[in-house]
């Protein structure tokens, strides 16, 4: 095991490191029972946060084309619908594009997320459960 995931491991068992915004609990044992057998990772890490950046703002709604995202949970295409019927009552889009991920348990396909983009001048992208 590498020296940088027996660390995280030792500070897991110690119950003093939060994995996804939870503090674990120590027990006593478990790392001499379970953990040399356990690799941590943290699904969180996305890379450099600075490399991000926000796209800029529309002047208007009106004439522009929403996306909308539906990642596959469950009513996430009844609240997709909702949102489409209620921001069309307020905006007057020149189109209205609706996108479904295959899978809600994996990231959206790169090439569906820049097809989107190359259609959309934004999108809104629709959780339920």
């Amino acid at each position: 095991m590498s020296e940088g995931v027996d660390e995280v491991t030792n500070l897991a068992c110690k119950g003093i490191l939060k994995i996804g915004g939870i503090q674990t609990s120590p027990v006593k044992g478990y790392r001499d029972s379970i953990m040399p057998h356990t690799t941590l990772l943290d699904p969180t890490s996305q890379g450099d946060v600075s490399a991000k950046f926000l796209a800029p703002r529309l002047d208007s709604l009106n004439g522009k084309v929403m996306g909308l995202l539906n990642i596959t949970k469950n009513g996430s295409d009844i609240f997709l619908d909702r949102v489409a019927e209620l921001m069309q009552e307020r905006f007057d889009f020149a189109e209205v594009i609706h996108v479904k991920k295959p899978t809600f348990t994996r990231p959206a396909p790169t090439e569906l997320l820049v097809e989107l983009a190359e259609q959309a001048d934004f999108v809104i992208e629709g959780l339920a459960d």
